[in-house]
């Protein structure tokens, strides 16, 4: 094996070409690893076999046309349980014709989870803040409610009309101050 073919199966990382009838001419990296077949699964067959057989959640066919045009398309692609990162550029011959595409993919499925729990973290962290701010927010309009009541039942002797709902009122605070 290449250095250069060695490097990618360390990354891991996947090639392949395609020719202008979309064979696979050539494939490598880290196939077995990150797809768990053998490299030479779909050597010499096409992607329309390949992608009947076991198709990724992405339109590769559409996408290699794309590359076909002369255009570099990076999509994402779940693809066999992986969540795979994709590039593909046209391949030129000498001449700067394209004959075929070349594809490149990385298995991003650790640093996408990674990223998940981030985002998971993050909106907890704001939640807590908010729940925070809402309980100081809550407290303060308790402490009025109570600096209210507590005098308002001092100034009133036990049996004063009205006495009986500011003891209500000053009850429900003590409890809602609970919470």
């Amino acid at each position: 094996a290449s250095i250069l073919d060695l490097v990618v199966r360390q990354m891991p990382a996947i090639y392949w070409v395609v020719d202008r009838e979309l064979k696979v001419l050539r494939t490598g990296g880290a196939i077995e690893t990150v797809l768990g077949y053998q490299a030479s699964r779909f050597l010499g067959r096409t992607l329309h076999d390949a992608h009947r057989e076991d198709p990724g959640s992405a339109d590769a066919i559409a996408l290699h046309q794309r590359a076909f045009a002369g255009e570099t398309i990076h999509f994402d692609n779940e693809y066999r349980g992986k969540h795979l990162a994709i590039s593909l550029g046209p391949h030129r011959d000498v001449t700067g014709a394209i004959i075929g595409v070349i594809g490149t993919c990385l298995d991003v499925t650790a640093s996408r989870a990674l990223e998940r729990r981030m985002v998971d973290a993050q909106r907890a962290e704001s939640l807590g803040v908010l729940a925070g701010g809402l309980a100081h927010d809550f407290n303060n309009l308790l402490v009025g409610v109570l600096g209210i009541a507590d005098p308002a039942l001092r100034e009133s002797p036990r049996g004063a009309p009205g006495r009986g709902p500011v003891e209500a009122v000053r009850e429900a605070g003590l409890r809602a101050a609970e919470l």
